[in-house]
């Protein structure tokens, strides 16, 4: 046996699918579900409560969901209506924003769809300055631009000042498609890398991405659910953080010489994790059996310097050498050993290249010049 009483909520079908027992007896705010407040007195897993709808609740949620959702078709089939023996008709739902009918249901349960005007003032950014009132409000010093790296978790920050959890909730919806990713500390998507971070007893309600793609960059919005409604906009940059060599990719070194190569790695985390030189498969440092091998590493804020030094170079050290940071892309640089002849040789076939490649492009040139002033 189910007893729900239900407070400020129109009516509405309400299916009670699972309650923790630890919610037994509590006053919830569950916008998102119910639309309204619901006391939980009694708990019963499979319990169910439902109170009447008509065409008059119909119409008004048609209104409420208006814009915000796509209106898809209805299709019919002769052969199935037969095989039935009366007339089925199905709704594409699988063409709707959301590839469901969820996003109906989501959009008419919250208020965000049916009060969000970019031409109202109740549409709004309230900022700090405000310690004196009982006012909701948002941090003034909360970041509004994130920048996050592939693969790993993106937190995005805000701070509301003065929240009232008793009558207020706080949500992350994703401004590209107008996503209710989650209300209060409960997600209302099917991604599992979304969910909320709000310390017990704190003022900040972080979203946490994890892992970000590159698909997550965007515009998230922090709402607060005070009359007037107040938000604050949160701009998601998601980068790769990536290794180069400095120099071209190929090199030709003499015979004798010493291998100096210098890796960078553009910083955005907070670090890179360790940095392995390699010369194909074969992995280099001071402990390699070939000897005259030394790494540097130098770490600043915005970039990780990798330095890799082999002396006495042999026909041996020719071979593809490969930076690669642990939570970055690696780079690569082909090196060739030569002789002093060979690389007289190379230096020269280098040389006739290049005087072939200007003489080319001197001549198209030429060519250009002559068709545009023979017009």
């Amino acid at each position: 046996m189910v007893k729900i009483d239900i407070v400020e909520v129109p009516p509405v079908r309400l299916v009670a699918r699972k309650v923790n027992k630890h919610l037994a007896g509590k006053r919830l705010e569950i916008p998102a579900v119910f639309g309204g407040l619901v006391k939980v007195s009694e708990v019963d897993m499979n319990g169910v409560k439902a109170a009447p709808v008509d065409l008059l609740h119909v119409r008004a949620a048609s209104q409420r969901i208006h814009g915000w959702v796509h209106r898809t078709p209805v299709f019919t089939c002769q052969a199935l209506d037969d095989m039935a023996g009366r007339e089925l008709y199905f709704k594409a739902e699988n063409l709707q924003k959301t590839g469901a009918f969820k996003a109906r249901g989501a959009c008419n349960a919250h208020p965000f769809c049916y009060q969000y005007d970019d031409t109202s003032e109740q549409h709004q950014i309230t900022w700090g300055g405000q310690s004196n009132t009982n006012t909701a409000y948002f941090d003034e010093k909360s970041p509004s631009n994130v920048t996050a790296v592939v693969g790993k978790r993106a937190r995005l920050p805000c701070k509301v000042i003065n929240f009232n959890k008793e009558d207020h909730q706080v949500s992350w919806i994703r401004q590209r498609d107008i996503h209710i990713l989650t209300v209060g500390i409960f997600t209302y998507t099917t991604d599992d890398r979304f969910k909320v971070f709000h310390p017990e007893e704190s003022d900040e309600w972080y979203l946490e991405i994890n892992p970000v793609t590159f698909r997550d960059a965007g515009v998230y919005e922090c709402q607060v659910s005070t009359s007037p409604k107040i938000f604050l906009p949160v701009s998601l940059s998601v980068e790769v953080q990536q290794a180069r060599i400095n120099g071209p990719e190929e090199l030709f070194i003499q015979n004798g010489s010493t291998i100096r190569l210098i890796c960078i790695i553009n910083t955005h985390s907070e670090n890179v994790g360790t940095v392995g030189w390699y010369r194909d498969t074969t992995i280099l440092d001071y402990d390699s059996p070939r000897g005259g091998v030394s790494v540097e590493i130098e770490k600043t804020p915005l970039k990780t310097t990798s330095k890799l030094f082999l002396t006495r170079a042999l026909k041996g050290d020719s071979g593809n050498y490969t930076c690669a940071p642990q939570f970055a892309e690696a780079a690569s640089v082909m090196i060739h050993i030569v002789n002093g002849e060979e690389s007289a040789a190379v230096q020269t076939a280098k040389s006739v290249m290049l005087a072939r490649d200007l003489k080319l492009l001197s001549t198209c040139v030429l060519v250009a010049l002559s068709t545009l002033y023979s017009r």
